[in-house]
């Protein structure tokens, strides 16, 4: 007797009867336009590049090849010298702990 005269507090929204599809609101639109076009201009950047490349002949395989393995052995000699550089200060300050 007394259960029949609860009124319950949760409320549900009342259900919607047309379910059609709506156009979205414009600022979603222009929200999903800020991400998607970036990405379009870069898939038809990226395909122009494709298109564009070629196969490096023997000559210019070389030469790519020659110039990277300079770069590399650059780069190993300054970090040689650095770290030579380096030990002893590194004693002088550790050492004098």
């Amino acid at each position: 007797s007394d259960t029949s005269k609860r009124t319950s507090t949760f409320c549900l929204p009342p259900l919607r009867r047309d379910l059609s599809l709506r156009p979205a609101p414009q600022p979603a639109m222009d929200a999903v336009d800020s991400v998607v076009d970036p990405l379009r201009e870069f898939a038809k950047d990226s395909v122009r590049l494709v298109k564009r490349c070629h196969k490096p002949d023997r000559k210019e395989f070389t030469k790519v090849a020659i110039r990277t393995a300079i770069g590399f052995v650059v780069m190993g000699f300054v970090g040689f010298f650095v770290k030579l550089i380096f030990i002893p200060i590194n004693n002088i300050i550790v050492g004098s702990g």
